[in-house]
This record gives C-alpha cells, structure tokens and sequence, in this order.
C-alpha cells in the first residue's frame, strides 16, 4: 500500500542517484584524462617550438658564416688574411636579441612557422 509505494520511490531514487554518481565519476575520469592529454600535448608543442627556435638559430648561424666565408674568400687581402669570426661559436650563448636584421642576407632571414596565421581549431568537444 502506501508504505511499499514510499519504499518502491526509495529504491527508485537510490537506483537514479547511483546511476547518477556513476555518470559523475565516469566524466570526472574522463576530464583528468583529458586534462592529463592536453598537458603532455602543450609540454611537447613547447618542446617542439624549443627545437624549431634552436634549428631557426643554427640555419641562420650557418647561413651568416657561409656569407662571411664568401665574403672573406672575395676580399681575402683587404682583410690582411685574416680569417672572418666563427660564428657558430655563438649558437651557446645566443640570447632573443634581435641583431640589425637590415644588414643581415635576404638568403639568411629565417622563416618562421610561428609567424605564419595559425589555421582555425576545432572546437573542442
């Protein structure tokens, strides 16, 4: 009678909020995983940006000492024989700083894929 319908609604909201904190720890799970995924996923674009930067350094380092070699090669004895700096002994100790990029070879000027437009992301579900 009325008791076993009150006991039936009981049993019924015991079963939907079991069934509920299920749900919210399933999702709860799955949002540290997924924060866990984008974590490892930002340390390795920042990885990556590292050895794009350290590769854009080098390339131009490389490309400057050519251009120097070239041009000491040309004006070998105007130069008194001496030899042009190495520059690649700089790749430990370059920092950010821009040097005069109007006196640099177009041939040198790095490119960038961080300067480029970032296409559009999708949207995360």
């Amino acid at each position: 009678s009325e008791a076993q319908s009150l006991q039936s609604q009981v049993e019924e909201m015991t079963s939907q909020l079991t069934d509920a904190e299920a749900a919210i720890l399933q999702m709860l799970q799955s949002n540290t995983y997924k924060d866990k995924l984008v974590q490892e996923m930002s340390e390795r674009a920042s990885l990556s940006e590292t050895k794009l930067h350290a590769l854009q350094v080098r390339e131009l380092l490389a490309c400057r000492q050519r251009h120097l070699d070239r041009d000491s090669a040309r004006s070998g004895e105007e130069r008194g024989g001496r030899k042009p700096p190495d520059l690649t002994a700089l790749l430990g100790t370059i920092n950010d700083r821009t040097a005069d990029r109007a006196s640099m070879p177009t041939a040198c000027m790095p490119t960038s894929l961080l300067e480029r437009p970032m296409p559009e992301a999708p949207p995360i579900t």
